[in-house]
């Protein structure tokens, strides 16, 4: 991605119809800072950024619950503080050699970023984002209509489809994932009805999934096989009951995999403990969801499509609470 043209767009998209001049006046600056922004003669530290955004009329901290709802988002963002708790959230306990790789800084420059030394400019934050999660399109779209960042609205509908492929049809992503097996790459062409029986499922099953994954333009056809083109975080938490209706899907699947003695690990643990250390326990979980997300993306080769679930239920809760 083009993160340059990213945050020129971006700053164009929030300022709308408004005057580039006034804009930049009502920021404090004295010069049409705005049109060096827009044009990339220069780009914004994060926190003139926010203080934007915050000057367009739109509340940044509520509109960043939309791309994480379990965020304790800071308040003050357009403070150098506020800036390094939000890097913080999205690093998520990543290494920061980690971090400096993936977004091709030094780490001394990541480590000043972390430590609030250095202003984070927006096209840097940009990839950040995207280094930590995947999801630096469902980010920019939760300021601003993604139409309205032309670098990135083709790819945006793409990732809706993804998104409607998921929704409709949860065994799609599974099937992608069979697609990038090794054993698929060796077969002479593709064979209907192979995915369906490696992953035991309907052949109409297999058929609907390609289907899918075909219009989402995560896969294309070369004429032999099916050739998984980008593969996308799907972002289901924006639409919560969706989310929890897939989140019901597979443990269904878990359940029904452990009931017909398909091997795995199927553990279970009840106890008592404090509220303090429940949270704690969560958090271990979140990190080491994190832990595991930079493993699989580091495995080669692709031999095995594996199902990981988990559950911590309190189960002393009313039913139905934060429902």
């Amino acid at each position: 991605m083009d993160w340059e043209l990213m945050a020129q767009q971006l700053v164009v998209a929030v300022r709308g119809k408004r005057s580039q001049r006034a804009l930049s006046k009502r920021l404090g600056f004295d010069s049409n800072v705005l049109y060096r922004w827009e044009t990339g003669r220069s780009y914004p530290a994060l926190e003139d950024f926010v203080r934007l955004v915050h000057a367009a009329g739109v509340d940044i901290e509520q509109r960043l619950l939309q791309f994480r709802p379990d965020w304790a988002v800071p308040r003050e963002l357009g403070s150098r503080g506020g800036v390094t708790e939000l890097l913080e959230l999205l690093r998520e306990g990543a290494a920061v050699s980690q971090l400096a790789t993936k977004s091709e800084h030094s780490r001394f420059v990541v480590r000043r970023w972390l430590d609030g030394q250095t202003a984070i400019r927006l096209p840097d934050f940009l990839h950040f984002v995207e280094v930590c999660s995947l999801r630096v399109l469902d980010f920019v779209a939760c300021l601003v209509e993604p139409e309205r960042v032309p670098c990135i609205w083709a790819s945006y509908r793409l990732l809706e489809a993804s998104r409607k492929a998921a929704f409709e049809q949860p065994w799609s992503h599974a099937v992608l994932r069979t697609l990038e097996l090794k054993a698929y790459a060796q077969l002479r062409r593709h064979r209907v009805g192979w995915i369906a029986k490696r992953l035991s499922i309907p052949l109409t099953t297999e058929e609907e999934c390609v289907a899918l994954l075909l219009e989402a333009g995560q896969i294309s056809w070369d004429g032999e096989h099916y050739r998984v083109e980008q593969v996308r975080t799907i972002d289901t938490r924006r639409a919560r009951q969706f989310s929890k209706r897939i989140k019901a899907f597979w443990f269904d699947v878990n359940r029904q995999r452990q009931q017909a003695q398909v091997p795995g690990l199927y553990a279970y643990n009840l106890c008592s403990v404090s509220k303090l250390d429940h949270e704690r326990i969560v958090e271990l979980y979140r990190r080491f969801h994190h832990d595991v997300q930079q493993i699989v993306a580091q495995s080669e080769p692709s031999e095995q499509v594996v199902l990981l679930t988990a559950q911590i239920v309190a189960l002393d809760q009313p039913l139905g609470h934060g429902a």
